[in-house]
């Protein structure tokens, strides 16, 4: 639980070493409900990145941090992911998320429809704080959670979680 006193709150700068920190979160307690065992296993083992996790985070830069999506992502105009084309497109883009221009154009098509809806369009305008780290201790123990965006509104904290998913 996130406290309701902002006081008590740490909001930190990005933080590259999220997820090496020893803090508990909502993931990693959620790893512990699934069994004690599996939890001490991914504290040492990472979870595997899939194509629907980078499809995510390739959303929440171009929604969340729009300034920064064509620096970290770039499309694939080719046909398959393999050859002289590929090795050459992916050596050039080296280090950068590469997408397929069918996932692009979805891309383009959630960031439009959060920017144009009433209540999510005006939450991702002028950003306050998008994918930071909040610390906090509760009961004695370091928390920790990344929040999407955390926005300062009329008095009151406003934490947005942007999913995307295959079937809602």
């Amino acid at each position: 639980m996130i406290p309701t006193d902002i006081d008590k709150i740490l909001i930190c700068e990005p933080d590259p070493d999220y997820r090496a920190r020893p803090a508990l979160s909502w993931s990693r307690l959620k790893v512990l409900d699934t069994s004690p065992l599996l939890y001490r296993w991914r504290l040492t083992h990472p979870r595997p990145d899939t194509p629907a996790l980078s499809f995510g985070r390739a959303v929440h830069l171009r929604v969340l941090q729009p300034d920064m999506y064509s620096d970290e992502v770039v499309a694939y105009t080719g046909k398959t992911r393999r050859g002289k084309a590929w090795d050459a497109f992916s050596e050039e883009h080296a280090g950068r998320q590469i997408i397929t221009q069918t996932e692009e154009a979805t891309i383009a098509a959630i960031a439009a429809a959060v920017e144009s809806h009433p209540d999510a369009g005006p939450m991702v305008a002028g950003l306050d704080y998008a994918e930071r780290s909040i610390a906090w201790t509760e009961d004695g123990r370091d928390m920790r959670a990344r929040c999407d965006l955390i926005r300062f509104a009329n008095g009151r904290v406003l934490l947005v979680d942007l999913k995307t998913a295959r079937d809602i």
